[in-house]
């Protein structure tokens, strides 16, 4: 029996690894002559994947190579449901076929698709499955280009003739530096179904074998960006003086393009450009096997989401893409980006006291169960090192959401069908720019950035940009004064740096379609303010290792201070606890109101409505546009109308949470029966439920053992 092919790759921790050349055939594949031919079908099924669907035909020889994997598709002209090339089913009928837009028209062709290998590969031969055809009159066109953009095709071979229903066909297609292949079909005539096509080749050498950006994939890249990737502003820019020649370049074989790479022919477009995305804190060097510890750390790996999750939100995030999109001068550095993995059990209320397990009747300040379950993946930039966020409102943010909220067939919520989902990417704004709040010293109050001298006697640099305000101002960005954490340890302070949002994305026609509103808490960061004058504020900036050691170099013993050795270290130091590796989150609620409205669509870079450009059913977007995801449903979650066993009022919060390694976090009252089994207690003070993100000792591959990873004050 053949060796079966996997059809979905819907694990993402079972993907199997690039297999970049092909394995010679020991024997030519028979081809077996069908008596009779099925007539020509309306639509043309074409599938690329690396697998076939249960219940078809595998390829008569157990000699198959393995074909490439990673590969893309995309509609291009006259072409609808491009996606359903990579399904891995094949068949002739409607539901698996990609098809024409209107196949009998001679104005819909040429009829063509591109696909994206994920990288530039020295191909040999390709191979594809025939459906339904027309004898004499068939023809199939493969075009290739060595761009990861534009229209640059040269012939890659030419088919006219020989085609066997229902059988495999094996074609040589001998190219280097492939990184596109087109597909097309020149008229309604010359037109045949195909329900496989599968690419066989080598990794080329040339440099360019990492021009994929692919946003799903295996990581690292086989390379850095080739010749052929604009990089996005700030690549490569990252803390690299500890690092080697061969180190920094692995780092940078972490990257991705941006959303929708390859559909617009400008490769200076920001879908087409390269971005850094997640990489562990610390890994061996594929190629020369050194360990490269990286220094820094971007919080836990995004594929620990659940894959449907993961796809969801596009795969690997690109560190900077929305910046790019907004077309300003607003650029953050690579450290801050912060990725965070969570499943949670939402709670009607969000209180800071505990949960009210007894139920004896309304009391002020109780969480109650809201019935139903999320997935949370989000980015957000939360640089906690630098001067930046004192003067700077703008930062990047990207959300996946995936609620258990949804109405079942006889209109009950179950709690197990999915309701809540949206994607969205945006510059968001955190307050106003130039200016911060300011929670202890003063009792809150707002002082312009210019009060600030930083840790070596600089000023704080003003705002990169002034505008947009935002739809939501003032939001805000807090932060602590050193005299208001030193008496606690980490672990028990609130914040240092409070990050509020409240975030609204509207759809084009200007409804908002979901309000975002969490909060992130930084309790660890390199530097803090310390200082207090009345009549100006807190007007100090620190290094926060700097308050646990007396002007004789002494260890003073605080208890913020635990962790710190006897001998005080550099701010940038690995041995400073104060690196901004200790996070929280509270999820607070995330309101969709988008019934009746389009599921992915347009808006600016802010979140605010697309004005012009692009395709408002959300296939593309213009330039300054973001496409964004949001189911069409309405959840109730803040109109007072949401209610569950008993008690009703809004979604506002958690009553426990779940980590990817397995950490709870829970109040200790929570009733048995909703109580995560093995669940550890933690019970947060300050704004409510917290969901800890903790890693000050990376655990990247999950396995319960610390990776060795050094993380620098600079992270």
């Amino acid at each position: 029996m053949p060796t079966p092919r996997i059809t979905n790759w819907s694990d993402a921790s079972a993907r199997p690894k690039q297999t970049y050349r092909r394995r010679e055939r020991t024997k030519k594949r028979p081809w077996t002559r069908v008596v009779g031919v099925m007539a020509g079908a309306a639509t043309l099924a074409a599938t690329l994947g690396t697998g076939i669907g249960p219940g078809s035909v595998e390829p008569a020889s157990a000699q198959q190579p393995t074909p490439l994997s990673g590969v893309t598709v995309s509609n291009v002209s006259h072409s609808i449901h491009a996606d359903r090339l990579i399904d891995g089913v094949l068949g002739t009928t409607n539901a698996v076929s990609w098809e024409n837009t209107n196949p009998w028209a001679s104005t819909s062709y040429p009829m063509t698709a591109v696909f994206d290998l994920g990288a530039s590969y020295d191909l040999d031969s390709l191979e594809y499955f025939v459906g339904n055809l027309t004898i004499g009159r068939e023809r199939i066109v493969f075009e290739g280009s060595t761009e990861v953009s534009g229209n640059a095709f040269t012939p890659l071979v030419e088919v006219s003739s020989g085609h066997q229903w229902n059988q495999w066909h094996d074609v040589s297609a001998t190219a280097t530096s492939i990184r596109r292949v087109r597909v097309s079909f020149s008229d309604r005539y010359d037109r045949f179904n195909v329900s496989e096509v599968h690419f066989f080749g080598e990794l080329s050498d040339d440099g360019t074998g990492g021009g994929g950006g692919t946003t799903s994939g295996d990581m690292p890249q086989p390379a850095p960006p080739g010749p052929g990737i604009v990089r996005s502003t700030g690549f490569g820019n990252f803390p690299r003086a500890h690092l080697t020649s061969s180190c920094v370049e692995l780092h940078n074989r972490y990257w991705v393009q941006g959303p929708g790479a390859g559909i617009n022919p400008n490769p200076s477009a920001s879908e087409n450009k390269a971005y850094h995305t997640w990489h562990p804190a610390i890994t061996a060097h594929p190629d020369t096997h050194e360990s490269c510890d990286f220094g820094h750390e971007h919080g836990t790996n995004p594929q620990h989401a659940p894959s449907e999750v993961f796809e969801l939100s596009g795969g690997w995030p690109a560190f900077g893409y929305a910046a790019d999109v907004a077309n300003g001068h607003r650029h953050e550095d690579h450290v801050g980006h912060k990725v965070s993995v969570a499943h949670f059990r939402a709670s009607i209320g969000n209180a800071a006291g505990p949960l009210d397990g007894a139920d004896p009747g309304p009391i002020d300040g109780a969480l109650y169960d809201a019935g139903f379950e999320c997935d949370w993946l989000s980015k957000i930039h939360q640089g906690s090192y630098s001067l930046d966020a004192f003067a700077n409102h703008l930062h990047e943010y990207f959300l996946t959401l995936r609620c258990l909220d949804g109405l079942n067939s006889q209109g009950m919520m179950d709690g197990q069908t999915v309701g809540t989902e949206l994607s969205v990417k945006v510059m968001y704004t955190y307050g106003r720019p130039n200016e911060f709040n300011e929670m202890n010293c003063s009792g809150g109050a707002t002082f312009p950035t210019s009060v600030l001298t930083g840790p070596e006697g600089q000023s704080v640099m003003q705002a990169h940009q002034l505008l947009p305000l935002g739809n939501n101002t003032p939001n805000n960005r807090e932060f602590v004064c050193s005299n208001g954490v030193e008496w606690q340890t980490v672990e028990q302070v609130s914040q240092v740096d409070l990050w509020t949002q409240l975030i609204k994305i509207n759809r084009p026609d200007g409804h908002s379609a979901v309000m975002l509103q969490p909060y992130y808490i930084v309790k660890n960061p390199a530097r803090i303010i310390e200082g207090f004058d009345a009549s100006t504020g807190p007007n100090q900036v620190i290094r926060t290792i700097d308050i646990c050691y007396g002007q004789d170099g002494s260890s003073l013993d605080r208890p913020f201070c635990e962790g710190s050795p006897e001998t005080k270290p550099g701010w940038k130091s690995s041995d400073s606890p104060f690196n901004g590796t200790f996070r929280a989150i509270n999820f607070k609620s995330a309101p969709v109101t988008n019934a009746g409205g389009p599921a992915r669509f347009c808006t600016t870079a802010f979140g605010f409505s697309a004005s012009s450009g692009g395709n408002q059913a959300g296939d593309t977007c213009g330039p300054g546009q973001i496409l964004q995801t949001v189911t069409p449903f309405d959840n109730n979650w803040n109109n007072s109308q949401y209610s569950y066993g008993g008690h009703g009022g809004n979604v506002q919060g958690s009553i426990w949470a779940k980590a990817p390694n397995g950490d709870y976090f829970a109040s200790p009252l929570l009733p048995a029966a909703i109580q995560p089994a093995g669940g550890g207690a933690y019970d947060p003070s300050g704004l409510g439920f917290e969901f800890i993100v903790d890693n000050r000792w990376p655990d990247d591959d999950l396995d319960g053992v610390p990776d060795g990873a050094h993380i620098r004050g600079e992270n």
